[in-house]
């Protein structure tokens, strides 16, 4: 942690460089050492998410395009879904339709396991060129008051037009969140292992299978 501070202090320090020396005001030394407490420090991403990030629109084309016209995800359907998309059958517990986004990581993890040496190492250099570290600052904005009184209901649609374009603007969300941008992790270590954290959904992957092994909540992790 000691390590992590002092090296988004440098960042942070860097606008006042000239030449070998940093040349700042009291008042901006005093600043920026107030705030430091609020500066977390970003790893660049790794090779793999790099490929994921660039190969992700791809995969859905090429193996998941038929997705969602798939109506009957009964147990059995389902892991003929899987097993024709190359996918691990024992995972299919339940019926149901899985997320979309699961199945592309799932897939993402297999291809990248067999993906050729050196166009891996392309990706492993680009993750080496990336800013090594970049000063974020996590400071909580101010809460809302809430208002007193009763909570107000929902409107309901007051005719069938209505009904129909909200649950089409509904739908649109829906597949729009399932994937909606890259996906930005940085390492951490838990009970002497090392797994990736995604920075945005909190989703823990372990680095070995590309898989979802479990979720961070706070300051607590919990590993599947």
């Amino acid at each position: 942690m000691a390590k992590q501070t002092a090296t988004s202090l440098i960042v942070q320090f860097e606008q006042f460089k000239d030449g070998d020396n940093y040349v700042c005001s009291r008042q901006e030394i005093d600043r920026i050492l107030s705030n430091s407490k609020n500066v977390k420090v970003k790893k660049p991403q790794c090779s793999y998410f790099i490929w994921l990030n660039k190969h992700r629109k791809f995969i859905e084309k090429e193996y998941f395009s038929d997705f969602f016209d798939i109506e009957d995800w009964s147990i059995e359907n389902k892991k003929n879904y899987y097993a024709s998309n190359g996918l691990d059958t024992s995972k299919v517990v339940e019926e149901g339709r899985p997320r979309i986004a699961s199945l592309i990581t799932s897939k993402a993890g297999i291809l990248w396991k067999k993906l050729d040496e050196n166009e891996k190492k392309e990706y492993e250099t680009i993750s080496k060129n990336m800013k090594p570290v970049e000063a974020v600052n996590v400071e909580n904005p101010p809460k809302e008051k809430k208002k007193r009184g009763r909570p107000r209901k929902n409107k309901e649609p007051t005719s069938v037009s209505d009904a129909k374009i909200e649950y089409c603007n509904k739908q649109e969300i829906v597949e729009e969140s399932a994937d909606d941008g890259e996906i930005q992790v940085h390492e951490i270590k838990h009970n002497g292992k090392t797994y990736w954290l995604d920075i945005k959904s909190f989703d823990i992957y372990d680095p070995e299978t590309e898989e979802v092994v479990g979720k961070k909540n706070g300051e607590n992790i919990y590993i599947n």
